[in-house]
């Protein structure tokens, strides 16, 4: 869970841990990513799954995932060549299983793992020298896994390959033979009439076959039709100096019925707290993002932003606060 990423980051003994860590739940902000393979020297991955799936369905490829510690994707794809030829030479597979039997699963992953740990520590690139490979995606889709991207708006199936080659976004749903059968008791129910699950993740698709999930479709906010995919905000809130902890909601907007305004709520390392001022931000974010995008309000809080049972940003949890909050004082009905 990205929040606890954000804990490691806060103790020192994380120093140089090295290891090959797995986020997922709840969307890395890039910076957070970074920063926590600069700070450990270990390689970390965005995951993908849900409940209906019991649950993962798109990871980083392991080629993704080693491609640091060797260089570059050609490198590793010749390695793994090399190693799958030399699997294939006579018995050499038998050899192989002798000793994995021998040494026993446990001996061999601490080993695994310790010479990952120093690969990490030792060899991994600098962040800034590293493709987009892993930082902000996923990963690619699980085998046997079906995709379709379908408009937020209209629900039309958007093809693929549209998708890639016009970087266009859109309501991620899937299908495979490990999917549900509906949720209790109405065997079927949560699919369309073919038999895809809405997942609820607005994604693109880059030329690769990584996907990026851009925003939660409930999470995007309407601004007089415009739409703002909140984890953007976040994302940029989280590469401003002295940000710990960041969250961007709509809230109604009172002077045009049906539409919302931009609202950002930020807790500040300590260090940072009182130096940092809301028209900062905004200025901040005027050089980042389109107009109607800017935030019109920004709060900072001294406590944590509410969390959920895993530890996840709580969004619904702020918006529900801030209707409330508007309700008490006569602004909304």
């Amino acid at each position: 869970v990205p929040t606890h990423f954000m804990k490691v980051l806060k103790e020192e003994s994380a120093e140089g841990l090295g290891m090959i860590s797995l986020s997922g739940s709840a969307a890395l902000a890039p910076e957070v990513h970074k920063a926590i393979e600069e700070k450990t020297g270990s390689l970390v991955g965005e995951g993908y799954g849900l409940s209906e799936f019991a649950p993962i369905t798109h990871t980083p490829s392991f080629i993704s995932m080693v491609r640091p510690i060797f260089g570059s994707v050609e490198t590793v794809s010749k390695i793994l060549s090399l190693g799958n030829k030399i699997v294939d030479l006579p018995g050499v597979a038998d050899l192989l299983n002798r000793f994995l039997l021998g040494i026993g699963a446990d001996r061999f992953g601490k080993l695994f793992n310790t010479i990952i740990s120093f690969a990490s520590r030792n060899i991994i690139a600098t962040p800034e020298g590293r493709k987009k490979e892993l930082v902000g995606s996923i990963g690619i889709p699980s085998v046997d896994l079906s995709v379709k991207i379908i408009n937020e708006d209209t629900g039309e199936t958007i093809p693929i390959s549209r998708v890639v080659q016009e970087k266009l976004r859109g309501e991620m749903c899937l299908d495979a033979p490990w999917k549900m059968l509906g949720y209790w008791p109405d065997v079927g129910s949560g699919m369309d009439e073919e038999g895809y699950v809405h997942t609820g993740d607005v994604v693109t698709i880059d030329e690769w076959g990584h996907f990026y999930v851009v925003d939660r479709t409930k999470d995007m906010v309407n601004v007089s039709g415009y739409k703002v995919y909140t984890r953007e905000i976040d994302d940029l809130l989280y590469e401003y100096p002295g940000v710990d902890e960041a969250a961007v909601i709509g809230v109604p907007d009172l002077d045009r019925p049906g539409s919302e305004r931009v609202k950002a709520f930020i807790v500040l390392k300590p260090e940072y707290r009182g130096k940092v001022k809301e028209e900062d931000i905004i200025r901040y974010l005027k050089e980042k993002v389109p107009p109607y995008a800017v935030p019109k309000f920004v709060e900072f809080r001294d406590e944590e932003l509410p969390k959920t049972t895993v530890d996840k940003i709580f969004k619904k949890k702020l918006r529900e606060d801030e209707i409330d909050s508007m309700k008490d004082k006569g602004l909304l009905n």
